[in-house]
């Protein structure tokens, strides 16, 4: 299964960052990539059933890259990416933050096993490593059916929102306004009070826009300019609409938001200030959630600061 795509692996295409794939003879996993928190993710493709010799190999592969250190992934990077400069580089614009800690780059790992299918060895195996040692190794399935000469595939893709953590989740979303199909978009959603997407399917759109609940708090994110505004899912669930990014199709879905505080783009919380408080945005993610409810409080509390700021002409 040759030419692997992000659209075809990962459930957020956007999400992550391609830095290696195998090359023929060489004992290296399938692929590489890398998320917007400086995760990497081992993905193991198998054509077939997966058993627990799919597990071993991972884990072996696993091992194998515990040894390397930074420049080892940069010559890799290289390979795959003649062009591409320097990894940490690449990495850093990919997520719009040129603060990325270093230290923290590849600092974490996710092993993910693709394959048509697994056997229950393979499934007792990962359920036994994430419950006894909270190894983080995944199995995707994916599924191969024929309509009349063509042959299609189905696929549970990987998820790329970032590993929870420890310390739990307090009901606060990322949202990323995504300038991919209809720049200045985000000017469009304030003003109407929605969050909004399109471009990846009626279903995938709209299962989006549901992920969070009402009542939650959403930071929605600019690329390249930062957070500028914070406020309540106002609504029980996604709808359809065409005001943001003129999609006729019906694939395009909003979420009602009620604002708590707005900013100019000039005014908003950069990805680099909220990493020099302990945390990296998932910036990368059209939605996911924040894991650091210490930072979104932080976060807030600053867009409330700096729009008061503007309404008395401080700013």
């Amino acid at each position: 299964m040759g030419g692997y795509t992000p659209e075809l692996v990962f459930s957020d295409r956007d999400a992550i960052m391609v830095i290696a794939q195998e090359v023929s003879g060489e004992p290296l996993a399938d692929l590489l990539a890398v998320d917007s928190q400086g995760t990497l993710i081992v993905v193991e493709i198998k054509r077939h059933a997966g058993d627990r010799r799919t597990v071993g190999q991972l884990l072996d592969y696993g091992a194998g890259l515990s040894e390397w250190d930074y420049e080892a992934f940069n010559q890799r990077w290289k390979v795959y990416k003649p062009d591409g400069g320097e990894l940490v580089d690449a990495f850093r614009e990919f997520v719009g933050n040129a603060e990325f800690p270093k230290d923290d780059f590849l600092a974490r790992r996710r092993y993910v096993i693709l394959a048509s299918e697994a056997d229950e060895s393979l499934k007792r195996i990962v359920a036994w490593l994430h419950d006894e040692y909270q190894v983080p190794v995944d199995f995707v399935p994916f599924a191969f059916f024929r309509h009349g000469d063509d042959v299609f595939m189905q696929i549970a893709k990987i998820d790329v929102e970032p590993i929870p953590s420890p310390a739990g989740w307090a009901g606060d979303w990322f949202f990323n306004t995504d300038e991919t199909h209809s720049p200045g978009a985000w000017r469009k959603m304030l003003k109407q009070c929605v969050i909004a997407d399109c471009g990846y399917g009626h279903a995938k759109s709209k299962h989006k826009m549901d992920l969070p609940g009402q009542g939650d708090r959403v930071f929605v994110y600019v690329n390249g300019v930062g957070i500028l505004a914070v406020g309540q899912v106002a609504d029980e669930e996604s709808y359809s609409a065409d005001t943001v990014f003129g999609q006729t199709n019906g694939d395009e879905f909003h979420r009602k938001v009620s604002w708590s505080s707005v900013v100019a783009a000039e005014r908003a919380v950069t990805a680099q200030d909220v990493s020099r408080w302990g945390y990296n945005l998932p910036v990368r993610c059209t939605i996911a959630k924040m894991w650091s409810g210490k930072v979104a409080e932080l976060i807030a509390g600053e867009l409330k600061e700096k729009a008061a700021d503007s309404r008395t002409g401080k700013g």
